[in-house]
């Protein structure tokens, strides 16, 4: 489920309205539309404004969060979505020396695959 789905999917579970949405963070109903649309994507205190208005857990807004990451380097970097999941994952969810033996581990196998190794 993308990005635009998930908030889209939370808000109308919660059964509020666009209109309600505004009102309770401020931001125009266009804006809000776009970003359910993926026409725009949000900068992430813009996330957490809604996720407020929403009242979702940290769980729900940390995973809004990432998909809103995801869908930043899908789209404006043309990342593939499979890499961006990864890349959201190894800077979200691991410590920075889990992280840092994970991206040794993987440029270890760029090179060999580069180089004709397998």
């Amino acid at each position: 489920m993308s990005f635009g789905d998930k908030l889209k999917g939370e808000r109308t579970e919660r059964e509020v309205s666009l209109i309600d949405l505004h009102e309770e963070t401020g931001l125009s109903t266009g804006y809000l539309s776009r970003i359910e649309n993926e026409q725009q994507i949000p900068a992430p205190r813009y996330v957490e404004k809604i996720a407020s208005g929403l009242d979702l857990e940290d769980d729900e807004v940390r995973e809004l969060l990432e998909e809103r990451d995801k869908l930043a380097l899908v789209e404006r970097f043309g990342l593939d979505p499979e890499v961006a999941d990864i890349a959201v994952a190894l800077n979200e969810r691991l410590e920075p020396d889990q992280r840092a033996a994970v991206l040794e581990d993987v440029r270890e196998r760029i090179e060999s695959v580069t180089n004709g190794g397998a």
